[in-house]
């Protein structure tokens, strides 16, 4: 039997693990502005809200990972799971620097951006942070060998994630419910700071048919005089 080199190692990370890391990452790094906003929204007396803050920080990467492994699945994680860190550290870049609320019209905006307005906004700030927030654990992960995940262990697993993360708002809802409705309902721009369902669902908002009308048909009068 032959030693391996030094550095090499053929062990691999589970699949859920994986996606895990992802989105606590994402969850904790790229959020940096909302978490700061959801502390400031306590007042003075944020230090007795923290449990609540951590059960929500944990109900959040319970569903993003079920989100990632139930919805990638062979070669195609990595691709995306990559995608979603850089993305996602391009998003939190403008949330936290310049104060960017993320929903649908912001969207449609970077979608009708030109080439030359967004050489605007390139600038060594954005570089730093993207390299950051994304690159290096999209380079961590791109050289991180993944476990095989059969389709019916990955659904199984993506089932006992969803209901962990539900137990988990359940259990945060029934103790906690009085400091997440009065802060977001007072401050309701905490959910258009939050990444990465803030560009997701303004993207979504954009790309959507729109219901009031048929492709190709014009919209006709509801009534005439």
């Amino acid at each position: 039997m032959q030693p391996r080199p030094f550095g090499v190692t053929k062990r691999s990370v589970p699949f859920g693990w994986a996606a895990f890391a992802v989105a606590a990452w994402i969850v904790a790094v790229d959020n940096l502005s909302f978490w700061a906003g959801l502390v400031r929204a306590q007042g003075e007396g944020w230090p007795a809200t923290l449990p609540a803050l951590a059960a929500l920080a944990a109900v959040l990467v319970l569903v993003w990972s079920s989100v990632l492994r139930a919805a990638t699945w062979g070669w195609l994680a990595k691709p995306l799971w990559i995608g979603l860190l850089l993305v996602s550290a391009v998003a939190a870049h403008f949330v936290d620097r310049w104060g960017i609320l993320v929903d649908k019209g912001m969207m449609r905006n970077v979608l009708q951006t030109d080439p030359r307005e967004a050489s605007d906004l390139l600038n060594a700030w954005l570089a730093a942070d993207v390299a950051v927030r994304g690159l290096l654990p999209a380079i961590a992960l791109a050289f991180t060998p993944l476990s095989a995940d059969r389709a019916g262990r990955r659904g199984a697993w993506a089932l006992v994630s969803f209901l962990g993360a539900a137990a988990v708002l359940g259990a945060a809802l029934a103790t906690f419910y009085p400091v997440y409705s009065t802060t977001f309902r007072n401050h309701r721009e905490l959910r258009l700071q939050l990444v990465p369902s803030n560009y997701l669902g303004g993207l979504y908002g954009v790309l959507k048919p729109r219901r009031d009308s048929a492709p190709g048909l014009p919209n006709k009068p509801l009534a005439r005089n």
